[in-house]
């Protein structure tokens, strides 16, 4: 049985959208390979090693997320000392990335190198699958790769790289360093049997890398890998209709002010339709605002662990989104929301919004611009919508028909083709 190596930031029970779907590919691939899993612990409760569903995991301390979210928790406690020590984290963490020349950590990369080089000691690794962002993990494997010839490197590259904007603490050197990166990409590809990529990553390799037709052929892309059948609950008689938004809320990126006008509406008011948010981010000031405009409206849970989250989205009557501020990115949560059967609400800002071309296949969607000048009539749409769907439930069988190409099997055969050696 052949040894694969599975390098990611996160790794469940610690939960991101890309841990979930490194663990989505991990239960595929370990029905026919040993796999190790290589992460990061994000607290110290985490185990150094342990083996969960017959998978071995080997977690390396990030220093950088255990003191952020330490302090995180205990400025909930209103203890106050920990906003400046959290203040000095970031000074500490953020100085190095102004005159880093190129945009990862040296120390993390060397990290989860040693690491490889000890698991390579006891399993003779054979293949290397490093799941990115964060980057440090595909370097590291870069670097193993350069002296263990033999092993294949396949990457998994989930977010930008180079022409990734939050990846540049400051304009300092912009340029030199996007440059250095370029660099680096092509220096991916070039020791790289395969690299995989989602959707949106495609055009920069396409477009901005200047790379051969042997090249470009390397390149392989793949659906976000999340969808998948979820044990259904029985839900609680409610006689709401609860409406459920979960992710994060941005003042630039995600603004939910459109969302609160929208349900700012007299049949809204008078009805029994209910927003039930468990939103995380910059935007409290305006929940808080509209929280006393429509007190009955409004549910604000806040942010809730993931476990917990998706029983409330069993419950849920209907599921909402709302599209990024910017075109160059696919959110996740659209992909776990058709898991669950339900009809879903999409709001956007732009007609190139990623998710229109997924939701147009969806028959229980509504998706809704956030247009001033169409309030009164996107109000109207809301709301029928909602007293027309309020208690559909679609089997998965036929979620899975029309996205087969975004379940972990499908993607996941992707990988094994290419570690077999098939076409």
């Amino acid at each position: 049985m052949k040894n694969v190596v599975v390098l990611t930031g996160l790794f469940p029970p610690q939960v991101s959208a890309n841990s979930n779907i490194a663990f989505n590919i991990v239960e595929e691939l370990k029905e026919k390979y040993n796999i190790i899993v290589i992460t990061r612990a994000s607290g110290l409760k985490f185990k150094k090693k342990e083996q969960l569903n017959n998978v071995k995991i080997i977690r390396n301390r990030d220093w950088n997320q255990i003191i952020h979210n330490k302090c995180t928790e205990e400025i909930k406690k209103n203890r106050e000392l920990f906003k400046m020590v959290l203040f000095i984290k970031k000074i500490i963490f953020f100085v190095p990335k102004i005159f880093r020349m190129q945009n990862y950590s040296k120390y993390y990369t060397k990290k989860i190198y040693k690491t490889l080089k000890s698991v390579n000691k006891k399993y003779k690794i054979d293949i290397i699958i490093p799941i990115s962002s964060p980057h440090e993990e595909i370097f590291a494997a870069l670097k193993f790769k350069k002296i263990n010839k033999t092993v294949k490197l396949i990457p998994y590259q989930l977010d930008r790289f180079s022409n990734g904007n939050s990846l540049y603490a400051t304009n300092f050197l912009r340029s030199y360093k996007y440059n250095n990166n370029i660099k680096l990409e092509k220096e991916i590809i070039k020791y790289s049997e395969k690299l995989f990529i989602l959707p949106p990553i495609y055009s920069h390799y396409k477009n901005d890398v200047e790379l051969s037709n042997e090249e470009i052929s390397k390149i392989e892309i793949t659906e976000h890998p999340l969808i998948k059948k979820i044990q259904k609950i029985t839900n609680k008689k409610n006689d709401n209709v609860n409406i459920l938004y979960a992710g994060t809320l941005d003042m630039k990126l995600r603004n939910p002010t459109y969302l609160f006008e929208l349900l700012n509406d007299q049949n809204i008011v008078e009805s029994n339709i209910k927003l039930q948010l468990y939103s995380f981010g910059n935007c409290q000031s305006i929940i808080n605002n509209y929280k006393k405009k429509i007190p009955n409206i409004i549910c604000d849970n806040g942010k809730i662990e993931h476990k917990i989250l998706v029983n409330k989205m069993q419950e849920a009557n209907i599921l909402l989104s709302i599209g990024n501020n910017s075109n160059n990115e696919v959110p996740s949560k659209l992909f776990e929301y058709l898991s669950f059967g339900k009809p879903i609400i999409h709001l956007y800002y732009s007609d190139d919004d990623a998710y229109l071309k997924y939701l147009q296949n969806y028959k229980y969607s509504i998706c809704i611009k956030m247009d001033e000048s169409n309030i009164m009539q996107n109000r109207k749409m809301f709301y029928n919508f909602c007293m027309e769907n309020s208690n559909v439930d679609i089997d998965f069988d036929v979620i899975e028909k029309e996205f087969t190409d975004c379940t972990p099997k499908y993607v996941s055969n992707q990988f094994i083709n290419q570690i077999e050696g098939e076409k």
